[in-house]
Order: structure tokens, then sequence, then C-alpha cells
């Protein structure tokens, strides 16, 4: 990879967000230079406290979805997608909120070959449910609205993966009779 794939990313969604990102600084340097200027430096000083953190994140999620095999993922999901939605709903809801871990282990089940219904499961529930900060919610919210809101927010994403079973098995459907 070249230096300047390196800075800008390999794909085109790195990109956008870079550009956006200096299109956001251009305008705001032209417009206000203070506000670009402190601005720039409050986010050096976040990268110094959150650079560590991240880069373990991402090492500990590569680690993960290293260690899953087609066999570990077949003996936890099973072959009926029912059963694969439900366990990747209970799988996405303890991973930790932080994409830098959650995304990479996310796409190691994706790399086995879940489905797709499991693996939208997965996603939602790792972002709405959140396990690793039901203690914060429980000290701050109190037991009953963190519980209503763990409930109601795998409710929903048992929902969203029955949504997007009905959606494939539509489709595996229509594209075997058509």
């Amino acid at each position: 990879m070249g230096h300047v794939k390196k800075i800008i990313g390999g794909s085109w969604s790195h990109r956008i967000v870079l550009i956006v990102a200096i299109c956001i600084y251009l305008g705001t340097l032209m417009i206000n230079p203070e506000v670009a200027k402190s601005s720039a430096e409050i986010s050096l000083k976040e990268i110094q406290k959150l650079a560590i953190p991240i880069v373990m994140a991402m090492f500990l999620g590569g680690l993960v979805k290293n260690l899953i095999t087609r066999e570990s993922v077949s003996k936890l999901f099973g072959t009926s997608e029912p059963r694969e939605v439900l366990t990747a709903g209970a799988v996405g809801s303890i991973l930790p909120p932080c994409p830098f871990t959650a995304y990479p282990v996310i796409k190691g089940f994706k790399d086995t070959g879940m489905r797709f219904p499991a693996l939208m499961t997965m996603l939602v529930t790792s972002t709405v449910v959140e396990g690793p900060q039901i203690f914060a919610g429980i000290v701050i919210l109190g037991t009953a609205i963190e519980g209503a809101r763990i409930l109601f927010a795998f409710l929903a994403s048992l929902i969203v993966a029955y949504i997007f079973l009905i959606y494939t098995r539509r489709r595996r459907l229509s594209t075997s009779r058509g």
C-alpha cells in the first residue's frame, strides 16, 4: 500500500470521512480561525488520551476475530436461522459498545459465514443494548429504568432481526422461483 493510500484510506468511506472533516475544518478556519485553532488543540489532546485505549481495543478485537472459527460459530449459533438470530442478539448485547473492539469481532463472525439477519442483529444489539454500560445505567438511572431500557433495546433488536429474517427468506423464495 502506497503512502498516499495509507493517509487517505483504502476505501471511499475512509476518504469521504477525511474529506468532510477537512472541509469542516477549512470552513471553520475561514469563518472563525480562533475556533478552528482551539478545536484542533482540543482534538489533539483527546487523541493523546484515547490513542492507547483505542489501539488496545483494536488489538483485542483483532485477537478475538482470529479466535473465531467456523466450527465454534456453528456450535454456538446452530444451523437454524431463528436460533442464529437469537444467539447473535445475545452475543451482540455483551460486546463492548466500542466499535474498535466490536466491529472486528462482528466482522470475524461475518467472515465465518454468518447469515445477514444474524449479522444485523449482532450489529444492532452491540450498539443498542451495550452490556458494559448496564452498571452505569443502574447507578445513575436506577434498576427499574435500566432494566426497562435493556428489555426494550433487546426486544427492538429482535424485532429488527425478525424483519431481516422475513426479508431474506422472501428474497430467497423470489430468486428460487424466478
